[in-house]
C-alpha cells in the first residue's frame, strides 16, 4: 500500500472543526510532498454580509445574472438582518454597496495591473500563449480569484447549487 491508512474521512464528515483543520493540513502536507497544485485547504465559511456582498458584486458585474444574484442578496441580507436587528435595512444596504464598489475597484485595479504585466512580458519577448505565461497571470489574479471562490462558497452554504435552491 503506498500511504498508510489515514481515518481522514471520518475526522472530515465528523463536524469538529479541530479535527476537520487536521485532516485538512494532513491532506495539504501530502500535496506539498508529492508536487500537487492547488494544495487543498480549508475555505473560511464567510459570513451573511460577505455573501450578500459577493451576490450584489456579482449582479453588478454581470447583468445577465442581475436578478438572480439580486435574489440571493437579499436572502443573504435578511439572514444578517436577522442577527444585526439593531441596523435598519437601509443601513445595512449601504455598508453591503459601500464593500462592493469597493471589491469592485480592488478587481478593477488587479484587472489593469495584470493587463500591464501581460504587455510588460510580451514586450520581454515571452509568448502569451504559453501555458507558463498564462499560470503566472492567474498567480496574479488574487481578487478576482477569491471572488470566484466566494461566490462558490456562499452558493454551498445556502444551498443554492443544490437541485431547488433556496
Amino acid at each position: 500500500m503506498l500511504f498508510p491508512e489515514i481515518p481522514l474521512q471520518r475526522d472530515i464528515d465528523c463536524g469538529d472543526a479541530d479535527l476537520q483543520e487536521s485532516a485538512i493540513s494532513t491532506l495539504a502536507d501530502c500535496d506539498r510532498t508529492f508536487g500537487f497544485a492547488p494544495v487543498i485547504a480549508l475555505a473560511p465559511m464567510l459570513s451573511d454580509f460577505d455573501c450578500a456582498v459577493a451576490y450584489w458584486l456579482r449582479g453588478a458585474m454581470y447583468p445577465m445574472d442581475q436578478a438572480a444574484a439580486g435574489e440571493r442578496a437579499q436572502f443573504a441580507l435578511g439572514r444578517y438582518q436577522a442577527e444585526n436587528a439593531g441596523l435598519s435595512v437601509e443601513e445595512i444596504i449601504g455598508q453591503v454597496q459601500a464593500a462592493g464598489n469597493a471589491r469592485y475597484e480592488r478587481i478593477m485595479q488587479e484587472s489593469r495591473d495584470l493587463e500591464e504585466f501581460r504587455k510588460e512580458m510580451i514586450a520581454e519577448g515571452q509568448n502569451p500563449d504559453e501555458a507558463a505565461f498564462t499560470e503566472r497571470l492567474q498567480r496574479r489574479a488574487v481578487e478576482a480569484l477569491s471572488f470566484q471562490r466566494d461566490i462558490v462558497a456562499c452558493e454551498a452554504k445556502y444551498g443554492f447549487g443544490q437541485a431547488g435552491g433556496q
